[in-house]
């Protein structure tokens, strides 16, 4: 959300010297909260933090056996190559439908068909 901008006001007479002073002082202090704001919106975005698909997560757990038919989203840390070239890692939420749960394994699990990530490239590869 973008704060209020500061509006045009008529200046009648010449401004003082104590105008572009504030002025001035507005200017770096609107920019120090922006930034300010960018760094809290990256990093909570980055921890997964109040997105749509976490807002929307049911606080119970479903049980195993009925997750079978059901769409999930599940939010996990990939390894990415960012655009300078060096390798991180970012969370991603994953959304996909429960084909079937995986009762004989020792830990629970279960077989999903996750959706295509548009916006991942190389995507067209898995979804063949």
């Amino acid at each position: 959300v973008d704060p209020p901008q500061q509006p045009d006001m008529a200046v009648l007479g010449t401004a003082t010297d104590d105008y572009y002073e504030l002025d001035s002082k507005f200017q770096k202090e609107e920019k120090k909260v922006r930034k300010s704001a960018e760094q809290v919106h990256k990093d909570r975005e980055a921890r997964g933090d109040k997105s749509v698909h976490s807002m929307n997560q049911s606080w119970i757990p479903i049980p195993l056996n009925e997750l079978a038919g059901q769409r999930i989203d599940y939010l996990d840390k990939f390894g990415v190559e960012k655009v300078d070239g060096t390798k991180g890692t970012a969370l991603w939420w994953c959304q996909g439908k429960v084909m079937k749960v995986l009762k004989d394994k020792k830990t629970p699990q279960v077989l999903v068909n996750w959706n295509a990530m548009l916006d991942v490239e190389g995507y067209e590869k898995s979804c063949k």
